[in-house]
């Protein structure tokens, strides 16, 4: 179980997102949605696990949003980091 899910489907932000968990008191998962490079990146950030949602090439972020529920429904988060893009506030919103 994570104390802190992660999630921006911009690997800058999440790079940020990361980091701000940490500081919180991690351990942080970085939940990753689209290629698999990105997924390995997000390692690289210092997230002690990486959850990767693979996805055909033109999906929209929208389309993993039963899969982003379920997982939080799973590991049942102390907190969720969510990037403030126009297609994370969707996300966050539902």
């Amino acid at each position: 179980m994570a104390d802190v899910l992660v999630f921006s489907e911009k690997p800058a932000l999440l790079a940020e997102l990361v980091g701000g968990g940490i500081d919180l008191g991690g351990p942080v998962s970085a939940v990753v949605f689209g290629p698999r490079a990105a997924a390995d990146t997000a390692a690289d950030y210092g997230a002690q696990s990486v959850l990767w949602i693979e996805a055909p090439q033109n999906s929209l972020v929208e389309d993993v949003l039963p899969t982003l529920e379920q997982l939080v429904r799973e590991r049942q988060p102390r907190l969720i980091l969510i990037g403030g893009t126009r297609r994370g506030r969707v996300v966050a919103g539902r």
